[in-house]
């Protein structure tokens, strides 16, 4: 089967899957040739009333981040306003309402190997390095904004992923704050260490589950 693509500045790029469709944006695995990145797309259609200042965010957080030559989160490839998708004639798994008119914002960044952070995958060492890495987040004036699963007690984050070498990388910047005081990012910090810290509740769950430290 044909199929979608999607248009950055000029280059057409093949959607091999969608990741992810929340109401902020859709998060598609895509490749041209032997590259393969990740573009994410914030629509500006009924319910997603966060896209504009979401990619925003987005968009002022991974600036900093490359500026700043952070590698503790996927590089950012650039951004648009005007991406177009092309979906194939008879795509009858997309229903009209679904798909995506006109031009969209959107980022492209690195393609990462690797899945979500959580009980079950965790290791001493990947939780250990998401913790220093939001700490180097952090020290750039950087707060994430959405690190905690509410009203989940089983220890997993939000957006940490934890790629197949065993390394981490922070995600989704979507709510992110430049420049917040540092009250709100010691916070932050202790949200996180109380989930994934030395005596976080994902340790307990492990157990719970009968896996070994860094199974």
């Amino acid at each position: 089967m044909e199929r979608s693509t999607v248009k950055f500045h000029g280059k057409s790029y093949k959607v091999n899957r969608v990741l992810n469709d929340r109401p902020i944006a859709i998060v598609l695995d895509v490749s041209r040739g032997k590259k393969r990145r990740i573009i994410k797309i914030f629509p500006p259609v009924l319910h997603r009333g966060l896209y504009k200042q979401g990619f925003k965010n987005e968009l002022l957080a991974y600036r900093t981040f490359r500026e700043q030559r952070c590698t503790v989160v996927p590089l950012l490839w650039g951004s648009t306003a005007t991406l177009t998708v092309k979906y194939p004639e008879g795509t009858a798994n997309v229903p009209d309402s679904c798909k995506l008119e006109g031009n969209q914002r959107a980022i492209m960044l690195e393609y990462l190997d690797g899945e979500m952070l959580e009980p079950r995958n965790a290791t001493v060492d990947a939780t250990t390095k998401a913790l220093q890495y939001l700490n180097e987040i952090h020290s750039l004036g950087i707060y994430h904004g959405d690190v905690h699963n509410f009203g989940c007690r089983d220890g997993t984050p939000r957006n940490v992923m934890i790629l197949n070498n065993g390394d981490v990388r922070w995600i989704d910047f979507e709510h992110s704050q430049k420049g917040a005081n540092d009250d709100e990012m010691d916070e932050e910090q202790k949200v996180v260490e109380c989930s994934i810290g030395p005596t976080g509740y994902i340790w307990q769950t492990r157990k719970r589950l009968g896996l070994t430290t860094d199974e």
